[in-house]
């Protein structure tokens, strides 16, 4: 399973409404005058709703609306590539298969193909619904239960102010004190440091904190300096943010309390849940269609065989060596150009997904949802989230969700496990100079496997379980378009012949 994630380019401009146009292209393709059309889907699709017609100004305008705080130059939306594998596809297709089979369909029949792309295609958006709810699920963010009954920005900050002052009365009473402005001159010595790991950019180590003892704090590289007694010195004001950093490690818990007390007297509901795929706003689109691109090796190779074959002129001898030379798709036999279509079956989804939830109005209560942002543990307003998205963990789930709603036997050489611990182990023969970094992507992949294993992963599946495809599609209907007209029974022949050849 191949995902990829394509940013809205902010400086092309705003709106998606260019990407819709472009995900629509295969419904511009006509047949004899007859539009062969496939719609977008979203979360609301399910096996007893098949038919979502949207209409593509609503769906621009529903993306382009959903704005929240972000600046004008930055992403409002995103796509998702989702690229089965040929071996996933023939999975698909063999139970697609099965469920015709079952309802009586005979591979000779003139709705035969149709039924089985629509059976595919349905399989494929059942599958993206289930994917886009593993998308939510590793952003690990929490939403109000009641947006409308949450406190607006305003009252936020009003709120903030006050739990602040309650806050540092609280800490001065055990003497301890948030460090304010200090002279950006002053220098700070720290002694008997240790380096516990480092970056490029940054150095985590520990130092002695003011009231705390020893603890470990993440400094910037260049804002460390040795001085001649071989003690180290950081700007005085780098040195009280980690202080309050420290403070906030301990007793971050008690301010967000001191809010919640005060929202609650004021009428306000801060109650929270996870989100989920619901909350997402996001539309699908499944394509039959690949083409081969100026970037691909072959069509490179073949651009410069096809120009000494022009060059060749008239000697049949030259030309027909280079020929036997020139890429040819495998299943069409075709000579690989820019823009020649891929042969085979190529089922895969295009997902539009808004940075933004859909579940505040108000714009500045919007959450910001980056799958390009890596995963980190930040301070937010009146509590601790995770901020960024975990892609490995994602597409992990991505491929397990696969194998178990299509009962796939994956083999241990094709899973993205083992594609990744390749990538990693030629990035560590590379360069030597990534110890630490691959040392510390080490200790996460340990953490994982013991939280894996400590059962919190299993609990969350048993919270969200993945049915399997062969319970759903017994329940789905399949809309094919029988013949209306001599017209519409002419296609459905000639499709009949292009699957089957002329005996069908």
């Amino acid at each position: 399973m191949h995902i990829k994630f394509v940013p809205h380019n902010a400086s092309s401009g705003s709106s998606c409404s260019g990407l819709v146009e472009y995900l629509n292209k295969e419904n511009e393709t006509y047949l004899d005058n007859i539009q062969l059309k496939e719609d977008f889907f979203n979360q609301e699709y399910s096996q007893e709703r098949l038919g979502q017609n949207f209409s593509l100004d609503k769906i621009k305008d529903d993306i382009d609306q959903n704005l929240g705080s972000r600046k004008a130059n930055e992403s409002n939306f995103y796509m998702i590539n989702i690229s089965p594998s040929e071996a996933e596809l023939l999975q698909i297709e063999k139970i697609a298969k099965a469920e015709l089979q079952k309802r009586g369909y005979q591979e000779k029949s003139l709705v035969y193909s149709e039924a089985k792309e629509q059976l595919i295609k349905t399989q494929l958006k059942l599958y993206t619904k289930n994917v886009m709810n593993e998308y939510a699920a590793n952003f690990e963010r929490e939403i109000y239960r009641n947006p409308e009954k949450a406190p607006n920005t305003t009252q936020k900050r009003t709120l903030d102010f006050e739990a602040n002052q309650i806050y540092k009365d609280s800490l001065k009473q055990m003497n301890i004190e948030i460090r304010g402005n200090t002279n950006s001159k002053e220098w700070q010595t720290l002694e008997n440091i240790k380096i516990i790991s480092e970056t490029k950019k940054s150095l985590k180590i520990e130092t002695n904190i003011d009231g705390f003892g020893k603890e470990q704090v993440v400094i910037p590289r260049s804002l460390l300096h040795q001085q001649k007694d071989e003690s180290y010195k950081v700007p005085k004001t780098l040195y009280d943010k980690k202080v309050n950093e420290t403070i906030d490690k301990y007793f971050g818990a008690r301010k967000e309390y001191i809010f919640e007390q005060l929202a609650r007297k004021q009428g306000f509901d801060l109650s929270k849940r996870q989100l989920t795929g619901d909350d997402l706003l996001w539309y699908g689109k499944v394509e039959t269609q690949r083409h081969y691109n100026h970037l691909t090796r072959e069509v490179i190779w073949n651009k410069e065989t096809l120009q000494e074959i022009k060059m060749a002129g008239d000697n049949a001898i030259k030309i027909k060596e280079l020929e036997t030379k020139l890429y040819r798709d495998k299943i069409t036999n075709e000579v690989i150009k820019n823009g020649t279509p891929k042969g085979g079956q190529n089922f895969h989804v295009h997902v539009l997904v808004s940075r933004h939830d859909k579940t505040n109005q108000n714009p500045r209560s919007k959450i910001s949802l980056s799958p390009m942002s890596a995963a980190k543990d930040k301070m937010l307003l009146a509590g601790k989230n995770q901020v960024g998205f975990n892609r490995v963990d994602f597409i992990k789930s991505a491929e397990q969700i696969f194998d178990k709603k299509f009962e796939y036997n994956r083999p241990i050489n094709k899973t993205f496990e083992q594609h990744n611990a390749k990538k990693k182990a030629h990035a560590k023969e590379k360069s030597e100079n990534e110890t630490n970094k691959i040392t510390g992507q080490a200790r996460g992949q340990i953490q994982n496997f013991i939280t894996k294993h400590a059962g919190i992963n299993d609990i969350k599946r048993e919270l969200n379980p993945i049915q399997s495809i062969k319970n759903e599609l017994p329940l789905a209907n399949i809309l094919t378009s029988f013949p209306k007209s001599i017209v519409d029974l002419s296609i459905k022949i000639v499709r009949n012949v292009i699957d089957h050849g002329i005996g069908y």
